[in-house]
């Protein structure tokens, strides 16, 4: 089985973005919404920080409190929107439990301009509609961009936006017509990734972690996306011989990182597949800056 390298995917993608800024001799500006102190957003907030200072980026962290009322979230948000020295924002998702059933209501008042993630409604209707300046929300141009890795069709800049301004194809014309399951329990990403998927020629499905035991289609899939964070959830025997695993599922367990895949099972099944740690939030890391600097080059109207 490949063992697919994450982490020098994300160089490769740091360094056209270094290149492209020294060229313009432009300067980016990133802020974090950071509410609470969950460990496994210090970590990934820690590798936001450590991948802006090798690209030479200002990031910011926001800090509110844990128990920070709805309202302090919402002044906060409206405040960022209008901080003119930003280029754009993330909220650090997930929310803390007694804001967590406000998570979409406080996604979509982030300014669209500044929607650096790409998580707002307004930003996937556009990605949805095919319209001028669509660009894919981070975790799904994560996985976009580690799939057509795996294919030597994909020029390196024609996979990111912001070398072309147009969005980039990357589904390999290999997967065309081949089957793809995303296990997923959200109603953001899975949808997100089933739509871009399928744009792309592939069939696609999501199932809900409840549920996939019972799906036949998983054990007949070439592409098998599962984001769920249940460590260990997914095992050999529920993949297709061949498949390509990719793990977006992350979770802190005794101050380690691990993923939905049980790494030993799959292994000996799969044709290729991301660990964790090392695979995806790398990707995931880089894909936000590019982000970012498409933003920049290219802004909304």
């Amino acid at each position: 089985m490949i063992t697919i390298d994450g982490r020098a995917i994300a160089r490769k993608i740091e360094q056209l973005i270094i290149e492209e800024t020294k060229k313009r001799q432009m300067s980016l500006s990133l802020a974090s919404l950071f509410i609470g102190e969950a460990a496994d957003s210090v970590l990934y907030t820690k590798r936001k920080a450590e991948a802006a200072e090798r690209l030479g980026i200002n990031f910011t962290v926001e800090r509110l409190l844990q128990d920070a009322p709805l309202k302090a979230v919402e002044n906060k948000i409206y405040e960022l929107n209008e901080r003119a020295a930003l280029d754009g924002y993330i909220v650090q998702l997930p929310l803390p439990p007694n804001l967590r059933p406000h998570t979409d209501r406080l996604i979509n008042l982030i300014d669209p301009k500044r929607d650096v993630d790409g998580l707002t409604e307004f930003n996937r209707s556009r990605l949805f509609n095919h319209e001028q300046g669509a660009f894919l929300p981070t975790p799904v141009g994560a996985v976009m961009t580690i799939l057509a890795s795996l294919y030597p069709e994909t020029r390196r800049e024609e996979q990111l936006q912001f070398k072309t301004g147009k969005l980039p194809r990357l589904v390999p014309v290999a997967l065309h017509g081949e089957q793809a399951v995303i296990i997923s329990d959200g109603d953001v990403f899975g949808p997100t990734l089933k739509f871009v998927l399928e744009d792309g020629g592939m069939r696609a499905n999501v199932q809900r972690s409840d549920r996939v035991s019972l799906d036949e289609t998983l054990r007949q899939s070439q592409l098998v996306v599962t984001a769920v964070g249940k460590p260990g959830f997914l095992k050999g025997d529920m993949v297709a011989k061949e498949a390509t695993v990719i793990d977006v599922g992350t979770t802190l367990v005794q101050g380690k990182t691990v993923g939905d895949v049980d790494w030993e099972s799959i292994s000996t099944k799969a044709r290729s597949a991301t660990p964790v740690p090392g695979g995806v939030g790398p990707v995931t890391v880089a894909m936000l800056y590019a982000n970012l600097l498409n933003l920049k080059l290219h802004p909304l109207k």
